[in-house]
């Protein structure tokens, strides 16, 4: 069974459940190998399909991957709204649990954006969030001083 036909028949099967059922993403992806695969349109509209419910199991997983998904197809088409869409979830896998990953992807939109001191403050969010004991705070700490002292001498 292909990606597509997958995706129709989740589908139908969500539209079937009664309000109160929730998704549990963690067992879905790992049948539907979902991080597997390579048609971006097929991982769009499998989030948008299961997006219109309540997760369960695996919803920050669930964020985290429809706000790559979407950055993806922002890389590939250029729509402002993939971006929206893809920071949003990132600020909501931010704001539910606190993902370090989403919150370091959120500072490089800001970049990207030309929004510095937004990047800056995410960073700083980014290292004051990390556990003291990570190997990585020290690395990320070092090179944001780095960075921060260029800014000023420029």
């Amino acid at each position: 069974m292909n990606l597509k036909s997958t995706i129709c028949l989740v589908a139908l099967m969500c539209f079937s459940l009664s309000a109160k059922t929730q998704i549990d993403y963690i067992q879905l992806s790992e049948e539907l190998n979902i991080e597997c695969s390579d048609n971006l349109l097929d991982a769009k509209h499998l989030s948008d399909s299961l997006s219109n419910f309540k997760i369960g199991n695996g919803k920050e997983q669930f964020l985290y991957d429809r706000g790559m998904t979407y950055y993806k197809l922002f890389g590939k088409e250029k729509k402002q709204d993939d971006f929206q869409i893809s920071k949003t979830a990132f600020e909501s896998c931010w704001n539910e649990f606190q993902n370090l990953t989403a919150m370091w992807n959120l500072a490089l939109f800001e970049y990207f954006n030309n929004n510095c001191e937004q990047a800056l403050q995410n960073i700083d969010l980014f290292i004051d969030s990390m556990p003291e004991d990570s190997v990585d705070r020290y690395m990320y700490k070092e090179a944001y001083e780095l960075y921060k002292d260029c800014r000023k001498k420029n």
